[in-house]
């Protein structure tokens, strides 16, 4: 078959696949570069079965393993799989079962000794097989007696190994439903986590109109910003609140009216709707409510193994505190992480006038620098401090010997005293903007967390 392949790309023998040589030619290269990235590829396991690659399963690393097998089937035949398959089912469907035993069964199994005879009760059994036939009958007689012999002798101390095994595979088995078990808890509690988070932003900064959701969209100075503000508010009620049947796509491949500006836009109308008439008949969660995450069902077909039905009977209790603590837990873990920020989650939806935060203690977002691997990579991170001037935007300067006056939105903040890096008290003039509100950018500010405690105390 390749000869002939070759030949009819190299030698043609009509007209049409001469002018078409060229461009065959053409496309076997392009075909066979990128086949040659794709071996190559390590995020693949090709690369382990190349020898160019100095992989660990190629031929030159196996030559012990193709020596033991020159002259074996190239692919699993009736006789291999099947055989196994059914003696791996019958150890499946009853628990405890020998080795001994699973073998006898998948040997009269497989010579259809249950449809012949005494085992058929209702149908016409077949013939039996004539005898004679089997590799076993084809040995000579000395091996026959001498395999027969060799089971008797080592029936017990087989059956001691059967045991083992036996509860080897049962000690599996249960940590295998342990472990799913613990899986499915430790992705409710991290679900649970986010939505404590996207339960204080709803709280903080939920629209509850059209108007207001209009509003915010206009706030939004960029088509991704719109989105990423429409999302937000989606999730506060389909994480924060688990209204799960509100549960958004983002995108589609097959509609690009998926996930746009104003096909989320109607859908958070249609939540408000919802949430309008909850909050009308006194519905509304006071706290973030636990997820449900779903299982898929699937039919039952046959009778369920005992491995089964302890999978399905497999929980894990605990009560609605310990839940709560563990998911307050994870919260704090995905802080830490980085993955959300409680600070953030209960800031005001709308920044505070600029001639009250004289005495407020904010957080800005400062950015510095550090050296890594000798290249300078600018970092951020939350500072606090406290306001002790606010400029008036007319007469407020810098210093005495600046001209120019500071503009309305500059603030003199105090930075305290870090020990840890040998930085003395300073203050230092900075303009802050209102569309920088809780904003992760560079001089995006916000209330401390002390702050946040005073106006809770209010």
């Amino acid at each position: 078959m390749y000869d002939r392949a070759r030949a009819a790309v190299l030698e043609p023998t009509s007209a049409t696949h001469a002018q078409s040589t060229a461009l065959t030619i053409d496309y076997l290269q392009v075909q066979a570069a990128a086949a040659l990235v794709k071996m190559h590829d390590t995020r693949t396991v090709l690369p382990q079965y190349l020898s160019s690659q100095g992989g660990e399963l190629c031929a030159g690393n196996t030559v012990q393993g193709h020596a033991d097998t020159l002259g074996c089937e190239a692919s699993n035949d009736k006789f291999a799989e099947s055989v196994f398959g059914t003696f791996d089912r019958m150890l499946k469907r009853s628990e405890g079962l020998s080795r001994e035993a699973a073998s006898g069964l998948a040997h009269a199994m497989h010579h259809k000794s249950f449809v012949q005879g005494d085992a058929v009760a209702r149908r016409k059994p077949q013939e039996p097989p004539p005898p004679g036939i089997g590799f076993f009958m084809t040995l000579p007689v000395q091996e026959q007696r001498g395999l027969v012999e060799y089971c008797r002798l080592t029936q017990r101390s087989e059956r001691v190994i059967d045991r083992q095994d036996n509860a080897e595979v049962a000690a599996y088995v249960k940590a295998k439903v342990k472990t799913n078990s613990e899986i499915e808890l430790h992705n409710l509690i991290t679900e649970w986590g986010y939505g404590l988070s996207f339960f204080d932003r709803w709280q903080q900064r939920g629209v509850s109109t059209n108007a207001a959701m209009n509003a915010g969209i206009g706030g939004c100075d960029s088509a991704q910003a719109k989105l990423d503000w429409l999302r937000e508010q989606i999730e506060m009620r389909t994480r924060g609140l688990q209204w799960v049947e509100f549960k958004a796509k983002w995108s589609s491949s097959n509609d690009e009216n998926i996930g746009t500006v104003d096909e989320l836009a109607a859908h958070l109308r249609t939540i408000i709707e919802h949430e309008r008439a909850r909050r009308a008949a006194g519905e509304l969660p006071s706290s973030a409510p636990a997820p449900i995450l779903r299982r898929k069902s699937f039919k039952d077909l046959g009778t369920p193994t005992a491995q089964a039905l302890a999978l399905a009977e497999q929980r894990l209790e605990y009560s609605a505190e310990e839940l709560r603590a563990k998911a307050v837990a994870e919260r704090a873990r995905l802080e830490a992480a980085g993955e959300i920020d409680a600070v953030s989650d209960v800031q005001p939806a709308v920044p505070p006038d600029f001639g009250d935060l004289e005495g407020k203690e904010l957080d800005l977002r400062w950015r510095y620098y550090t050296v890594e691997n000798g290249k300078r990579v600018q970092q951020y991170i939350w500072c606090t401090g406290v306001v002790v001037e606010v400029a008036d935007g007319r007469t407020t300067k810098r210093s005495a010997r600046c001209k120019s006056t500071l503009p309305w939105g500059a603030v003199r903040i105090r930075w305290p005293e870090d020990v840890e890096y040998g930085e003395c008290e300073t203050f230092v003039w900075s303009v802050l903007k209102p569309a920088d509100w809780n904003k992760e950018c560079h001089l995006g500010w916000r209330y401390s967390v002390k702050e946040l405690q005073k106006r809770r105390q209010a």
